[in-house]
């Protein structure tokens, strides 16, 4: 007769501790997807800012006529940065690498439209990964070498 009560409490503790533990589980996913989504994204952003503060001004390799990709000159190479799907990419010389995934938009915004007096690029990227959604921002005033 204890023995039956006592699997009865417990079945009503489990019960009671089941929605909660669910709860805990779901909450601790939905963190590991924001953390991956953030990491990507901010490597990325720290990629491409790096190599935008250095870039070197020609006219002849910058490409800022559209506001979803950009070609510049980084230190003797020619870098152009795109979204192909939802993979933010970068192509150095012809060859091709991923930066991040699950990119939604990405846009470049300049203070002019000449690659010979451009002074800032402004940049924002939106990155999704299952139910979680950042859009990263960043404003890079390049030195020109």
């Amino acid at each position: 007769m204890e023995m039956v009560i006592a699997i009865a409490i417990l079945g009503l503790v489990g019960v009671a501790v089941a929605p909660l533990f669910n709860t805990l589980a779901r909450g601790y996913m939905l963190s590991e997807q924001m953390d991956n989504a953030l990491r990507e994204g901010y490597i990325a952003m720290q990629r491409i800012s790096l190599e935008l503060r250095d870039a070197e001004r020609n006219p002849a390799v910058m490409d800022i006529s559209h506001a979803d990709e950009l070609t510049i000159g980084y230190n003797g190479s020619v870098f152009r940065y795109y979204l192909d799907g939802s993979q933010l990419m970068v192509d150095r010389d012809g060859s091709t690498g991923v930066l991040a995934d699950g990119v939604e938009n990405l846009q470049f915004v300049y203070d002019t439209a000449d690659p010979a007096t451009v002074s800032n690029i402004q940049f924002s990227m939106e990155i999704v990964n299952g139910d979680v959604r950042f859009t990263l921002r960043n404003t890079i005033y390049p030195h020109f070498t």
